[in-house]
């Protein structure tokens, strides 16, 4: 099983379309917190200054973690 990690940085205070790092993503936060989307992809609410994120990828055979 192989684990990919790229690093990506976006300004604070910004909404993210999480649909970017694919259909399946989903993006928690570093506490484990699962970070709402609306219907489009996109979070609720915009990101934090100074958070640490994580764009969960499922693929059919690995989950790929992307920070």
């Amino acid at each position: 099983m192989g684990t990919k990690t790229t690093s990506y940085s976006f300004p604070a205070m910004m909404h993210l379309n999480v649909k970017m790092f694919g259909e399946a993503a989903v993006l928690v936060r570093n506490s484990g917190e699962t970070v709402l989307v609306d219907n489009s992809g996109v979070t609720v609410e915009p990101l934090q200054q100074g958070a640490t994120y994580y764009a969960v990828l499922a693929t059919e055979d690995v989950v790929q973690w992307s920070t």
